[in-house]
């Protein structure tokens, strides 16, 4: 197989994701030094279109690829809570026999969201195991891992890792040959697009989130026995993170209760082509800039600031998202900055032109 099409449907999450999908593995062609050769990756209106000799094997790596920048959240404080052993986590590596250090990894927002905080697993599955396990099949081995973190002051939680740190996106399952053929005998159809195939994915094993909103909101395919869907709604569904802007609001007058709610925002057009022209990277944090911010995040997305001036004495620069506490605030901020990336341009050359006539 060296050939895969996303097709647009009526889902928002599954078009989003067709979207960022075509933004990240166009991102991973041109920063990242690979071995595939070369990649077709052509955005259609209707389609996304996907060509290489290790289609498989590209559309693996680039998943994690972006799990690790988009999903994996990591502070300035924890990389160098690394350097010295401090509040981290440790794996052990079975080539070098010796334990590595990783930093605690979280997600936040959206993509906190979509798989409610549960997957903290490798990439590969027998990379992790309980203590408990370990303990049954290698004593002395378990009794190093309690060891070291003991000598290190840290936290040893039940679940253990060898040779990779976790990784906050769910566990890529393996594409098997059933996943996109229809033969037309015994067909399933997916519960998000309508697209029938030999074999489908158990949304029990995906996002609940998805589960519960996603297929009963987005879906006219849906029915009380329908909680399937294709592999490849699943795949798309989890690149939809990377391009959903996201901000934290305080939802209580309770001091405790910081950042206890957020919004997600999603742009949405006729088509994958427009959808694509409305997203612009100046909406978004860089890695290293979140980086640089403080637990608990604010926000994933840049908001419009404006200058105004306060008893006459120079301008300040006020960003408006530092002043919106509920759910419509956000919205309207949200527009003014789209507003304010796409259209202002355009406003003020009829201004000019306007006064030059």
């Amino acid at each position: 197989m060296n050939k895969i099409e996303f097709k647009k449907t009526s889902n928002i999450f599954v078009n989003t994701g067709i979207v960022a999908l075509h933004r990240y593995l166009k991102r991973f062609d041109t920063l990242e030094k690979h071995t595939f050769g070369e990649i077709k990756n052509e955005l259609l209106p209707d389609k996304l279109i996907i060509e290489n000799e290790n289609l498989l094997e590209l559309l693996e790596e680039v998943y994690y690829y972006m799990g690790r920048e988009v999903y994996d959240t990591v502070t300035l404080e924890q990389e160098e809570n690394v350097k010295s052993i401090k509040d981290c986590n440790l794996y052990y590596d079975t080539q070098k026999d010796t334990f590595i250090p990783f930093p605690r990894i979280r997600s936040y927002g959206f993509p906190l969201l979509l798989t409610n905080g549960r997957p903290k697993n490798t990439k590969k599955e027998n990379n992790q195991k309980t203590l408990k396990k370990l303990r049954e099949e290698n004593k002395d081995l378990a009794n190093s891992f309690i060891e070291e973190f003991k000598k290190n002051k840290l936290k040893l939680g039940s679940i253990i890792y060898f040779d990779e740190a976790y990784t906050t996106i769910p566990r890529l399952e393996k594409p098997k040959q059933e996943y996109f053929i229809n033969d037309g005998i015994k067909a399933r159809t997916c519960a998000l697009t309508g697209e029938e195939y030999k074999k489908l994915i158990n949304i029990n094993n995906n996002s609940p989130f998805i589960k519960l909103q996603g297929i009963q909101n987005f879906s006219s395919f849906f029915n009380t026995s329908s909680l399937e869907i294709s592999w490849k709604s699943m795949f798309v569904i989890r690149f939809s993170p990377t391009i959903a802007m996201y901000s934290y609001f305080k939802g209580s007058d309770n001091p405790k209760d910081l950042y206890d709610n957020f919004i997600t925002f999603f742009l949405n057009s006729n088509n994958l082509v427009n959808i694509n022209s409305l997203y612009s990277d100046e909406f978004f944090y860089t890695i290293d800039e979140l980086k640089h911010l403080k637990p608990p995040f604010k926000r994933n997305c840049r908001f419009a600031s404006f200058k105004y001036s306060k008893d006459h004495v120079g301008d300040i620069n006020k960003n408006l998202g530092d002043d919106a506490f509920n759910f419509d605030e956000l919205t309207f901020i949200l527009i003014y900055s789209f507003f304010k990336k796409h259209f202002e341009n355009e406003f003020d050359e009829i201004d000019v032109n306007s006064a030059n006539n």
